[in-house]
């Protein structure tokens, strides 16, 4: 390898590393919002037994309460 292939070499990593820095970091952000800000909310609709797993987020945003039933055979 010659210098110019190493210096694009080197250039694509840090391309590369900074992608997934970016990544990473915008992922510890969401779950930072997720546990943190609205982790309150979330656990009072799971502990309500209102909204199911794939409804909650939907119930937080519209602000009242989803019922389901559950367990019910047809």
């Amino acid at each position: 390898m010659n210098k110019k292939e190493k210096a694009k070499f080197s250039f694509k990593m840090n391309i590369l590393f900074i992608v997934v820095f970016l990544l990473f970091t915008t992922l510890i952000i969401r779950l930072f919002f997720v546990q943190i800000v609205n982790g309150e909310a979330y656990q009072k609709g799971v502990a309500s037994g209102k909204c199911g797993f794939t409804t909650l987020r939907k119930c937080y945003l519209l602000k009242k309460p989803i019922f389901i039933s559950r367990n019910r055979l047809f």
